[in-house]
């Protein structure tokens, strides 16, 4: 088993959002109404605004694989 961290750039997006999505939605899904949670994965999670985050100074973007297969992130603000 090989486990890699590598910090993302815009090849990385897909993953973030696939990831963003499915552990925020497994996270907090039982603390909000199923309209509220649609609202905040749309608004949060999406091509547009993860891109423009990644190409700005500051959040930096890490991405974790095992095995080549993206298990997790991690968005450190500065």
């Amino acid at each position: 088993m090989n486990t890699t961290i590598k910090q993302c750039d815009k090849g990385c997006i897909d993953n973030i959002i696939k990831l963003g999505k499915t552990t925020f939605t497994e996270t907090y899904a039982d603390q909000n109404t199923e309209k509220d949670l649609r609202k905040y994965l749309k608004r949060s999670f999406n091509k547009a605004k993860n891109t423009e985050e990644i190409k700005t100074p500051s959040p930096f973007f890490y991405i974790a694989s095992i095995d080549s297969t993206p298990v997790g992130y991690m968005k450190v603000n500065t």
